[in-house]
């Protein structure tokens, strides 16, 4: 997981595990979700 916006943008939080059924979203798209 990254962070998307502010003066921390580009760093990561945490890796999501191999394991877990879950996609890849575009930031962009992530940004529009909860903006």
């Amino acid at each position: 997981m990254r962070i998307i916006a502010g003066t921390a943008r580009g760093r990561r939080i945490f890796s999501v595990s191999k394991n877990l059924p879950v996609k890849p979203i575009s930031d962009r798209i992530k940004q529009s979700l909860f903006d």
